[in-house]
């Protein structure tokens, strides 16, 4: 029995090789078929299912790659490395391809499961998950009753026993509490709830529920629509908290509306004396009060020109992007990427990278991880609320090789001569790398802008620059014009007054395209969206035009590889993919190629 259990585990493992030769090969649909028959005789293997999901992935296969991945997930409890590399790999297929259809493509196991890992950003998990919210019970027959009972009903079903189920349910609370709903079904009921909540006792089964959508009106920055008569309750309520005599449901109650930070008696909140209010008087109050502290002390790099006064004050007012948590880059896991575009870049020497315009520090995470622990990374903005956010964060992360300035990109032409003087340390005032994405479109003069860049930049660098693509932003354009026709300015009651409009709307095509776009459901990510201070379009040919006024070479798009794979099979000669040309005939064929922005690669010509 030995022998032959012997001989058996042989034959799989031989199943096992020929799949990983066929798919080193470049056969994917050999390759898949091999491991799915390795898999019915050893369905625990979670690598061999892995490599599965990346063939049926690179196959354009989505839906099945993250039902593979998912099943990696969903196996077993244990904290495992598979598993943990097989919730990233969910997360980057969600954030990086658009799902098939409307259909759930992840069960409710799973989805729970990898919302809870700590290392992934939950919001793509979020807009995934929410068409499981949608599709299975407990919250399917609400979503079912909300056109002919309307929100208010719905709601007030929810709140009663009838709707323990919901309220209590698992995948709706981790929806709520890590990351923004995208949802405008669910917006509806959620807008009802808290309606509901404002005026009246609160059942026993809501509290928890009423904490978490607490947290979520903060993520989202209470962008949900108010009445008069709310204002009004909420006005009653900042008087009670005043006087303190508000009670916890008093102040989850206010949290729905306001910023709890904004009053001065938050930071005498005691979460040892509110033990049920401690994650929400950490996220509502602890970590911004921290923030406020951290913006003062972070040093400034350069003067803010008067030109950039309307944009900088923008994001003091409303820091962008609004984020949780951060997928953590692979030490290193950019390295490999940036030698084919810039095989002049000394990657084998610890990099100095510049994050220009860093906003709230995601970006510049991601750049201290994934050029390596070794790499210098120095990230400026011209907002120093946005400034605190990314420090905060980037210490959550543990990173040592990342330091935030404050200043200004049209100055960065004096940074050699104020590093001695304005610095704590000595930091570098040329760059092996350079990475400005959606910041140069906001700019008095771009262009003046990027040259800017190209002066810090060293000899043999590379630049990473992301502008608005014309084509893929009309439905912005139309609703600015709506905006400007509407009279709305960008506060807080502006934006909630637009938002309300849209999602009040039937069948107008640009409305349906902003209520599916993540920054539209939050107040800083709708101002960003369509109320911004300055912004600018571009086309690839205007592209091509900077680039060479600018003396550069461009090296590439940074592009999902099926839309890669679509170019080299359009224009299969050697080089193709460096030649704009190129790209501009393949975006006049595949114009659902490019999203709303360019990200490209370009270095010095020689």
């Amino acid at each position: 029995m030995a022998g032959r259990a012997g001989k058996n585990t042989a034959k799989r493992r031989e199943g096992l090789e020929q799949a990983i030769h066929l798919l080193r090969s470049g056969d994917g649909p050999a390759a898949e078929a091999a491991l799915a028959r390795y898999l019915k005789r050893a369905p625990g293997d979670h690598e061999a299912r892995a490599l599965l999901a990346g063939t049926r992935l690179a196959m354009g296969r989505i839906s099945e790659a993250l039902s593979d991945y998912g099943a990696v997930v969903a196996a077993t409890g244990a904290d495992t490395e598979d598993r943990r590399q097989a919730a990233r790999r969910i997360g980057h297929v969600l954030s990086a391809y658009a799902l098939p259809d409307d259909r759930p493509v992840l069960d409710r196991r799973t989805l729970l499961a990898v919302l809870n890992f700590e290392e992934i950003d939950p919001q793509p998990v979020v807009m995934a998950a929410l068409l499981t919210l949608k599709s299975t019970p407990p919250w399917r027959r609400a979503f079912e009753q909300l056109e002919k009972a309307g929100p208010d009903g719905v709601a007030t079903r929810l709140l009663s026993r009838e709707g323990r189920a919901s309220l209590a349910d698992p995948l709706a609370i981790a929806i709520l509490e890590r990351g923004i709903n995208t949802d405008p079904g669910f917006e509806q009921l959620l807008t009802a709830l808290r309606r509901s909540l404002l005026d009246n006792a609160f059942p026993p089964h809501a509290v928890r529920f009423a904490r978490s959508l607490a947290q979520q009106c903060w993520l989202d920055e209470f962008a949900f629509a108010e009445s008069e008569a709310e204002k009004t309750s909420v006005e009653s309520l900042i008087a009670l908290a005043a006087s303190g005599d508000a009670g916890d449901d008093d102040l989850i109650r206010l949290a729905l509306y306001r910023p709890l930070v904004d009053f001065g008696w938050a930071a005498d909140l005691d979460p040892a004396e509110r033990p049920d209010l401690a994650d929400l008087i950490a996220t509502t109050v602890t970590e911004p009060l921290a923030e406020q502290r951290i913006a003062g002390a972070i040093p400034a790099v350069t003067e803010i020109e008067a030109t950039a006064e309307p944009v900088r004050r923008q994001y003091e007012e409303n820091p962008y992007p609004r984020w949780t948590h951060a997928s953590r880059a692979v030490d290193g896991a950019r390295l490999e990427p940036l030698r084919v575009v810039a095989p002049s870049v000394a990657c084998d020497q610890p990099l100095r990278v510049l994050i220009a315009g860093c906003g709230t520090g995601r970006q510049a995470i991601g750049a201290a991880t994934g050029y390596g622990h070794d790499a210098r990374v120095l990230a400026v903005d011209l907002s120093r609320a946005s400034l605190a956010y990314a420090k905060r964060k980037a210490e959550e992360f543990g990173l040592d090789n990342l330091d935030f300035r404050h200043g200004d990109i049209m100055e960065l032409a004096r940074l050699d001569k104020q590093l001695d003087k304005q610095l704590d340390k000595q930091l570098d005032a040329q760059f092996d790398v350079i990475e400005c994405i959606g910041v140069l479109h906001h700019m008095a003069d771009p262009v003046a802008g990027w040259r800017c860049l190209v002066e810090r930049l060293a000899p043999g660098g590379a630049l990473l620059i992301g502008l608005y693509r014309e084509a893929g932003r009309r439905h912005v354009a139309a609703a600015r014009a709506e905006i400007e026709a509407m009279g709305l300015s960008p506060t807080a009651d502006g934006i909630r007054a637009y938002r309300a409009h849209v999602l009040a709307s039937d069948g107008d095509p640009s409305h349906m395209i902003l209520r599916g776009l993540r920054d539209f459901h939050s107040l800083s990510g709708c101002r960003d969206l369509v109320f911004h201070a300055r912004e600018r379009n571009y086309t690839l040919d205007d592209v091509g035009n900077a680039i060479d006024e600018l003396g550069l070479v461009f090296r590439g798009f940074q592009l999902p590889e099926l839309v890669l794979r679509r170019f080299r099979e359009a224009h299969p000669r050697t080089g193709a993919e460096y030649d704009l040309a190129d790209w501009v005939k393949f975006e006049a064929a595949n114009p659902d190629a490019f999203d709303a922005l360019y990200r490209f690669w370009c270095v010095a010509s020689t």
